[in-house]
């Protein structure tokens, strides 16, 4: 099946090389049915959906805001690029589309290290009793490569994903911000779809607390976008990364202060 769904990427790639970007916004639905391990996934995300979106709205207010509230074009392979305030951000994040489109995008692979480097006691206890490893085998988390990794090492796992044709949460700042602010993005995200040209849907989040439990929290999603070509052609790479990086930033950044 994964052979499969590879060919598919790849003359989806074709097209994209080709100047049909649309293509990816098309049904890529395929007659295979799902392996044990895939469909015991989607089943996790598909019950988890249900479960986090009372419990966030019965916890604090959460205000959902569409840029495009018309997802009909919007298919998998796709990338959620999100800023990350808290553990929770991949089930906010998901749970704030509507269930047509979420279910839509599955599978979505969140992308995380591979140990919490959160220095609060419980999810240093959490960690210790191998919970974050179990929600890791639940929701097939990607796992970032260590730092010593080089580059196109580090960018194997989330393009092997999107080959397989799963989509990606990606936190593209590179870890949590406690800030409130858009801090600047690593280059993984525009060498991404500099090579795949597979859409990416910004979003963000913005936590507005009350206390230690109830809170306010804004999730924004705008529009599936694609870094301008004459960015990602530029002939040094750095520079396209650097303005890339720039180009995705400047459009979070707006999400985040309307």
């Amino acid at each position: 099946m994964a052979h499969t769904k590879k060919k598919i990427f790849l003359s989806q790639l074709a097209a994209i090389q080709a100047g049909r970007r649309e293509h990816f916004f098309l049904d890529q639905t395929t007659s295979e049915s799902l392996s044990l391990r895939e469909a015991f996934v989607e089943a996790i995300w598909i019950v988890s959906y249900f479960i986090f979106r009372p419990i966030f709205r019965a916890l604090g207010k959460v205000e959902i805001r569409y840029l495009d509230p018309d997802f009909d074009h919007v298919r998998r392979p796709i990338i959620l690029m999100t800023n990350h305030q808290g553990m929770l951000d991949p089930w906010i994040i998901s749970s704030s589309l509507p269930f047509a489109i979420f279910k839509r995008l599955l599978p979505i692979r969140p992308y995380a290290t591979k140990r919490i480097t959160d220095k609060s006691k419980l999810l240093y206890w959490l960690d210790k009793l191998n919970f974050v490893k179990i929600i890791y085998y639940l929701y097939d988390v990607l796992i970032l490569p260590p730092k010593e990794a080089s580059f196109d090492e580090k960018l194997a796992p989330s393009l092997e994903a999107l080959a397989n044709h799963e989509s990606l949460i990606f936190f593209p700042e590179g870890g949590l911000t406690l800030t409130d602010e858009i801090r600047p993005l690593r280059r993984g995200i525009v060498e991404i779809q500099r090579r795949t040209g597979v859409p990416i849907l910004p979003c963000t989040i913005r936590y507005h607390r009350h206390g230690w439990i109830r809170y306010h929290i804004t999730v924004t999603i705008g529009q599936p976008l694609f870094i301008p070509e004459e960015i990602l052609k530029r002939r040094e790479t750095k520079q396209a990364h650097f303005e890339g990086s720039e180009y995705l930033r400047a459009e979070m950044v707006r999400l985040y202060e309307r």
